[in-house]
């Protein structure tokens, strides 16, 4: 398929136009042939890669990564084989939707993306410093850490687990959207916003990771009070 976009200049809109589907009827035609164009574009290679793994439903995407880890990367094969139905279910983060999310590239990576929900990968996270916005204090990020710890359930559901962590910024003195906080930023300590980065950061020790409450759900609320005990430790 990635071949095909260079050697057509009109494959990709069309395959884009067919969801991915039927390209055995797509009407190759040398005239769409590109003379001057780059022989390997990885950008390209690259998107197509993310677009056809997030067409995959979870179990389809775990026995891929197994087939290939057996072959080529043995700390992957062990950590799929330690907890299979763990694995999948981080690989299942925001899979089930219409518009799927597009982490994955290549197998090789996987451990890289998804690292933080192992003890080894966090641990080293924490030895190298979590990445907190400056104008917290520590005082600041122990108290959220704390209240958080103690009154934060997985809950439901997404929605319900979102209200009660806005709850708990409000007793805070975090705005509870960003429009109050942008109307008046001297009121607050921060936003909601702030608020779920400051817990992020806590149990992934990244800025950017996917879905909080599935990242929550997936590591159990154990062992995210687990986490946030051991963050307010290195803070105090």
């Amino acid at each position: 398929m990635y071949l095909m976009t260079i050697a057509n200049s009109n494959f990709e809109e069309w395959i884009l136009s067919n969801n991915f589907e039927h390209m055995e009827d797509f009407e190759f035609s040398f005239k769409k042939m590109s003379l001057d164009g780059a022989l390997f574009d990885m950008g390209k290679f690259n998107f197509f890669a993310r677009e056809l793994l997030a067409k995959f439903n979870k179990d389809e995407i775990t026995e891929l990564a197994y087939q290939y880890a057996k072959q080529f990367n043995e700390k992957l094969c062990k950590t799929i084989e330690n907890d299979h139905k763990y694995f999948s279910d981080i690989m299942n983060i925001d899979r089930e939707k219409a518009n799927p999310r597009k982490d994955y590239e290549k197998f090789s990576n996987v451990l890289e993306i998804i690292g933080y929900f192992y003890d080894d990968d966090y641990k080293a996270a924490l030895e190298n410093g979590l990445p907190f916005n400056e104008k917290f204090s520590k005082k600041d990020l122990v108290e959220a850490l704390t209240a958080i710890k103690n009154k934060l359930e997985i809950g439901e559901d997404e929605q319900s687990w979102f209200n009660n962590l806005k709850e708990i910024g409000v007793e805070l003195n975090y705005a509870a959207n960003n429009k109050e906080y942008k109307a008046n930023p001297e009121l607050f300590k921060g936003n909601i916003g702030d608020l779920a980065e400051i817990l992020r950061i806590t149990l992934t020790g990244r800025k950017n990771a996917p879905n909080l409450y599935s990242v929550m759900k997936i590591l159990g609320l154990e062992e995210s009070r687990r986490r946030m005990d051991c963050v307010i430790s290195l803070i105090k």
